[in-house]
C-alpha cells in the first residue's frame, strides 16, 4: 500500500474517521507511516464548496489541492488539457524521432511506433480526447518516422 501511490475515496466526509482507523490499524500491523508531507486531499462533487471541506478536513494533517498528477494524469477542475495534450505529444514526437529505425523492415518500424510511442497517447485519451491537431501532429511524426 505505501510502497507507491495509494489512492481512497470516500462517498461521505464522515467517512474519514473510519478511513483513518482503518489506515492506523493497517500501520500498526505492517509497520508503515504515512508520509502527510506528500499526502493531500482532493474534494470532489458537494465537498468542494469551501465551507464542507475546510470544516471537515482540517484536522488532517495534509494539504487540500485543486490538482494533481496521478499515473501521469493531471486531474482537476481547472486542468488546462491543450497543455497537457501539448507537452504529451511533444514528447511522443521526440521520442519518435530519436529511436533509431533505419534498415528495419517496416512492419518492425510500425511496431516498434505502436509499443513505445502510442502507448501514452492511448492512455492519455482515455481521460481527455486528444485535439486534431495534435492528432494530426503525431500522426506526420509516425508517417516521418517509419518512411
Amino acid at each position: 500500500l505505501f510502497a507507491d501511490d495509494a489512492n481512497c475515496f470516500l462517498s461521505d466526509y464522515n467517512d474519514a474517521d473510519q478511513l483513518e482507523q482503518c489506515l492506523d490499524i493497517y500501520c500498526q500491523a505492517s509497520g508503515g507511516k504515512i508520509n502527510f508531507s506528500k499526502s493531500l486531499l482532493y474534494p470532489l462533487g458537494k465537498y468542494r464548496l469551501p465551507p464542507l471541506y475546510q470544516a471537515t478536513w482540517r484536522t488532517w494533517k495534509v494539504d487540500l489541492v485543486d490538482e494533481f498528477r496521478v499515473l501521469g494524469v493531471q486531474v482537476g477542475i481547472q486542468v488546462d488539457t491543450a497543455a497537457e495534450w501539448e507537452k504529451a505529444s511533444k514528447g511522443v514526437i521526440h521520442r519518435m524521432r530519436t529511436i533509431p529505425l533505419y534498415g528495419l523492415p517496416i512492419s518492425t518500424r510500425c511496431s516498434i511506433i505502436n509499443r513505445y510511442c502510442y502507448t501514452k497517447i492511448l492512455y492519455l485519451d482515455q481521460f481527455s480526447p486528444a485535439p486534431p491537431d495534435v492528432i494530426k501532429r503525431i500522426e506526420d511524426a509516425a508517417n516521418q518516422s517509419i518512411w
